[in-house]
């Protein structure tokens, strides 16, 4: 994903296991692509309404439902919170 990037482009992801997060940051850094990937530690839901907006594309991968819960700040036109 990070090679099909423009040069300004970012990706933000979400690892809510801190184990996860330390085996991925060693990957991520190990990448030519690593000034472009932004890991950020913590449950996706308060973690997402942070994260400046708009997005070009939103994959979630969750095991917790409902889903739109997570999702909603990402909704153009949606409060960026809950």
């Amino acid at each position: 994903m990070g090679a099909e990037l423009p040069a300004d482009g970012r990706i933000t992801t979400c690892e809510i296991s801190t184990r996860n997060a330390a085996v991925a940051a060693v990957h991520f850094a190990a990448s030519p692509y690593a000034e472009r990937i932004h890991l950020r530690v913590g449950a996706a839901q308060p973690v997402i309404g942070e994260l400046p907006g708009p997005f070009d594309l939103v994959f979630i991968h969750a095991d917790n439902p409902p889903i739109w819960r997570i999702s909603r700040p990402c909704w153009p036109g949606r409060p960026r919170t809950g």
